[in-house]
């Protein structure tokens, strides 16, 4: 390994040091589900997927003590563009860092951070955005659960700047009458809903590039390119024109989305839904609560059982459904051009 040597509070033999996400994975999973695993659960299927698609560019950095990795942090900065939007290299996200549960609070998080911030900021990023990443882990810093309030402590003693909560929502399909949530037809004449077909790849990158030409605009064309199953794809028509998608998901998705990143928490049929919108020219009309209840059919009728839609503020419009509150989120930012408050 042969990186410089740091100190660390009570633990003077650590080092840091470029690490290869993809050939530690073993020592990576192992460290992340001592931390995080009965929250957050990670397996490589997930983190091979994520690591292997991002295109952004990447900085992965490992504490060793001795031959073992005792943390780890993965941070990203903003080098490709996102549909029809312009480049943002001065954005960048802090993904994930993680540190042995039996080495906190010795100064491996805080060195791990610092060495990070300033490779970032060297490459031109002025704001570090906690999760939010494309392939990200997490929508926010986890608000609940066994890790939330030291992480808390430790991203504001870093100077982290808090913001709005998000949710994980959660429903059992196999539970929740969906036929008697049906939405009422309010003028819906030449509307469908159906899977994405071998004929819509045109009329899908129009109404993207149209109504969402960001990240759901690449995240969704990456994923057909990446080998998503076109069921996992619900499409509104106006006709022949695309006015509405969704985005689903099971076990056996090619492509996993954040709505099954948890499934080893969600029983042997888990499901998930997300992203979800519809063209603005036809908001109004119940036509995303029509989407919304057709696509939850769809995986009901393949078997999903608990199905969670992820990174959403939209609780009474999925509570239609019946789905609560699973997961809690907060957004931080960082402004890398101020330094850090001590």
């Amino acid at each position: 390994m042969g990186g410089k040597p740091i100190r660390t509070g009570s633990n003077p033999g650590v080092s840091i040091e470029d690490l290869d996400p993809a050939k530690s994975r073993g020592e990576i999973l192992d460290l992340w589900n001592s931390r995080l695993g009965r929250d957050f659960p990670l397996d490589e299927r997930l983190l091979m997927q994520n690591l292997s698609r991002e295109t952004n560019r990447t900085r992965c950095l490992g504490a060793w003590q001795g031959k073992s990795l005792v943390g780890f942090i993965l941070c990203k900065q903003h080098t490709k563009r996102l549909g029809s939007e312009e480049t943002k290299s001065e954005e960048g996200n802090l993904s994930a860092i993680v540190v042995s549960p039996a080495l906190g609070r010795t100064g491996i998080g805080t060195a791990l951070l610092s060495r990070a911030e300033a490779d970032l900021s060297s490459l031109g990023v002025r704001r570090l955005h906690l999760g939010e990443d494309t392939y990200h882990f997490f929508p926010g810093a986890p608000a609940d659960g066994s890790e939330a309030k030291a992480l808390e402590g430790f991203l504001a003693s870093r100077g982290f700047e808090p913001g709005a909560l998000c949710h994980d929502m959660i429903g059992d399909l196999g539970g929740i009458d969906l036929e008697s949530l049906a939405p009422k037809d309010e003028g819906w004449d030449g509307i469908t809903v159906g899977p994405y077909g071998k004929g819509d790849r045109a009329a899908l990158s129009a109404f993207l590039s149209r109504t969402f030409p960001g990240r759901w605009y690449q995240d969704t064309m990456e994923a057909l390119d990446a080998g998503m199953r076109p069921k996992d794809l619900i499409l509104m028509k106006d006709g022949s024109t695309v006015i509405g998608f969704a985005r689903i998901y099971d076990g056996e998705s090619p492509v996993l989305g954040p709505g099954v990143y948890w499934r080893a928490l969600m029983g042997g049929s888990p499901g998930g839904l997300g992203p979800i919108g519809v063209d603005e020219a036809y908001r109004g009309r119940g036509l995303g609560l029509r989407i919304l209840h057709e696509s939850l059919m769809a995986l009901k009728n393949r078997g999903a059982a608990v199905t969670v839609i992820d990174w959403t503020t939209h609780l009474g419009f999925y509570g239609k459904m019946g789905f609560g509150i699973w997961k809690n989120y907060r957004h931080y930012t960082k402004d890398l051009t101020q330094g850090t408050r001590t």
